[in-house]
């Protein structure tokens, strides 16, 4: 099992891990059905922009500095998820870790486009079945596996205490898999040989990533 797949696995089993606690979101701080499910909306949201910003931004700066730099981050935010106090602090802090979590999904497919061609080997095309089957696989086990630790521990911090002990293990990894980016492996051995280095326009790749999505050449 590469990183990337077990990132992911992690990356979408954080929305369904909150489900089970949405009773309790709305026992504790007093908040209607749809204010309690807000949390998980945010973070599906959070994931959405992650993935297309930090897939541009891995294109220029390369796939490791992503990992390093958005990984902590998503720890960071889950343990403050749990510890929150007020639904708003929940909104936000959600709305953050998925942020965060979102380019373990695209960022994730780059490392394996980068490593495998798809298309002409067949190692490539299990690992590539396999990242799907575990993003499935999460999403289904996640709503399960919050119902069973609130039923053992009666907290629902407890979802997010569970998902920052996962998140824990993508963080070990994210700081000991190689950069697989071509291009900036080529940066790096030029910056060691002295040889100039091409410079890298970080907001026009993020602009084009944001832009490619929404282009359309006809809407008739």
């Amino acid at each position: 099992m590469s990183f990337s797949e077990i990132a992911d696995q992690y990356r979408t089993f954080g929305t369904p891990i909150y489900v089970s606690a949405i009773p309790s979101i709305i026992t504790i701080f007093h908040v209607s059905l749809t204010i309690a499910i807000l949390p998980a909306s945010m973070y599906a949201f959070g994931v959405g922009i992650g993935a297309l910003l930090c897939s541009a931004i891995s294109e220029v700066l390369g796939r490791t500095l992503i990992y390093k730099i958005t990984t902590p981050l998503c720890l960071l935010f889950t343990c403050v998820g749990g510890a929150s106090e007020s639904v708003f602090s929940l909104l936000i802090t959600r709305f953050l870790a998925g942020i965060f979590a979102g380019p373990w999904l695209t960022v994730g497919s780059g490392t394996l486009n980068d490593i495998f061609d798809i298309s002409l080997e067949r190692l490539g095309t299990y690992v590539a079945v396999f990242f799907i089957l575990f993003i499935i696989w999460a999403t289904q086990v996640g709503p399960m596996t919050s119902a069973a630790v609130i039923s053992s521990s009666g907290n629902w911090r407890w979802t997010f205490w569970t998902n920052a002990v996962l998140v824990s293990i993508v963080l070990i990894g994210a700081y000991m898999v190689p950069e697989t980016y071509g291009p900036e492996i080529k940066r790096k051995q030029a910056k060691k040989s002295g040889d100039a280095v091409q410079k890298r326009n970080l907001l026009e790749a993020c602009w084009t990533s944001v832009k490619r999505p929404l282009h359309s050449r006809s809407l008739f």
